[in-house]
């Protein structure tokens, strides 16, 4: 059975992960604290995510 601390390390882990893909895939600086909590992680996560829905819907709208 996973313990509580290594569920927070796999998340953040996949957290930081997550976001640094979002952060090349928009062209933005990956700039990643690490000693964040899994919480602003996922709060970072979310913000990243809707600003590539927008970016994306732009680009559908454009016909691209």
């Amino acid at each position: 059975m996973i313990d509580r601390e290594e569920y927070e390390r796999v998340e953040k882990e996949k957290l930081i992960k997550f976001i640094s893909q979002i952060q090349l895939s928009l062209n933005l600086p990956c700039r990643i604290n690490e000693k964040q909590s899994n919480y602003q992680l996922r709060k970072q996560f979310a913000e990243l995510t809707k600003i590539s829905a927008h970016k994306l819907e732009a680009q559908v709208s454009r016909g691209m």
